[in-house]
């Protein structure tokens, strides 16, 4: 055994796949700085200098092309580790999926997935790694010929199970629920769990590109919302005073209370009439959530004494303003709490309706202190 390959060898463990894999590109960098280590700390007697001069222009040849690397040095690794059965069967999935790794960047770039999709990351790689390491890649090949499946055949208002949905791909649980924990940053803007994968799975869904927001739906704004996301930012303030507050402070009771669906009631318990504290009630609403346009559909007479309807009613004001101010046409709740087993796919409108029925599910009460509560807390049922 040579040197160079005695060396190889020797540092193997050091690399998370138990060898340099030179098709990764932070392997090929480590490799790299630990010759260029063995020149800095001047330990030139591990080879000679023609196989010192040989192994610093393969590695170079590697980083630059990795197809160049000696398969002398490839073979002898895989020889070294010849009783490492998991190390063979990495290799063996590795080199069974390669063919298939041009028609996966093809399916990726459609959904307009690439290597800046999440900073830092190959993203196109580490999916089709996923696939790979899984044994997944001929099941996802098959799924892509057979023919994807929608997000539309899947949209539904009652609560549906997105591992359960998203296994007729015939990809196994694992590989479903890491793709759909893949995520990170895009410019600085987060990346959601889910988001990639449902660019990659479904064929009506597409990473936004040059634009703020999440998916493209067949040409609308797809909004991903995971457990306890927000519908605006968490210390989002309300615009000017209102007079509502004033009328609030006169009545010492309750002049601590923040939440509108329980100080709404009071102030008519305390006297107050029903048609000013409806006309204060919108113009607070209009304070709070100024690109609101259904404060009038939401906030009626016949609510005014009801603390849960009035609660629903600036849930979904405060979704409304959220709609608006983003260009939303659809939201995709998904429960990440409970590994992504619920979620709910609906308008804006169609979410009015699970408000109704779901006040205490659908987000914490809006208050003067938390205009943007969270939403989903506690899971979607």
């Amino acid at each position: 055994m040579d040197s160079i390959t005695r060396y190889l060898n020797n540092i193997a463990y050091k690399f998370p796949k138990g060898y340099p894999d030179m098709n990764d590109s932070k392997d090929r960098k480590m490799l790299y700085e630990l010759v260029n280590n063995i020149i800095k700390e001047q330990q030139l007697s591990l080879f000679s200098d023609k196989e010192l001069e040989d192994l610093t222009i393969k590695i170079k040849k590697g980083i630059e092309d990795p197809e160049n690397l000696d398969k002398d040095e490839i073979n002898a690794l895989i020889d070294a580790n010849r009783d490492d059965k998991e190390f063979i069967s990495l290799i063996k999935k590795k080199l069974k999926s390669q063919p298939k790794r041009k028609s996966f960047n093809k399916i990726a770039s459609n959904a307009n997935i690439n290597k800046g999709t999440v900073e830092g990351k190959d993203t196109p790689g580490e999916l089709f790694s996923i696939l790979t390491i899984n044994d997944d890649v001929d099941n996802f090949d098959n799924y892509i010929k057979n023919g994807q499946l929608s997000l539309k055949s899947l949209k539904g208002k009652d609560k549906r199970n997105l591992i359960n949905d998203l296994k007729s791909t015939g990809l196994s649980g694992d590989s479903i629920t890491q793709l759909i924990d893949f995520g990170g940053y895009e410019g600085g803007r987060g990346v959601g769990k889910a988001e990639i994968a449902l660019a990659l799975l479904l064929k009506d869904v597409k990473m936004m590109v040059g634009q703020k927001g999440d998916l493209n739906w067949d040409g609308d704004y797809l909004e991903v919302k995971g457990t306890s996301g927000r519908l605006g930012g968490r210390d989002q303030k309300m615009l000017g005073t209102s007079e509502i507050l004033e009328l609030v402070d006169k009545h010492p009771d309750i002049s601590n209370i923040v939440r509108p669906d329980l100080f709404i009631p009071e102030l008519i318990a305390n006297g107050e009439k029903e048609e000013v504290i409806l006309k204060l009630t919108k113009e607070l609403a209009s304070n709070m959530y100024p690109y609101a346009d259904n404060i009038d559909k939401a906030i009626v007479k016949d609510i005014l004494e009801e603390p849960l309807l009035l609660r629903a009613a600036f849930q979904k004001i405060y979704l409304n303003n959220y709609a608006n101010n983003e260009g939303v046409d659809d939201f995709i709740f998904v429960d990440t709490s409970n590994r992504f087993s619920d979620y709910i796919v609906a308008s804006p409108e169609e979410m009015y309706d699970y408000i109704d029925t779901n006040p205490t599910r659908f987000s914490g009460p809006v208050s003067l202190k938390n205009i943007s509560p969270t939403t989903f807390t506690n899971g979607i049922t």
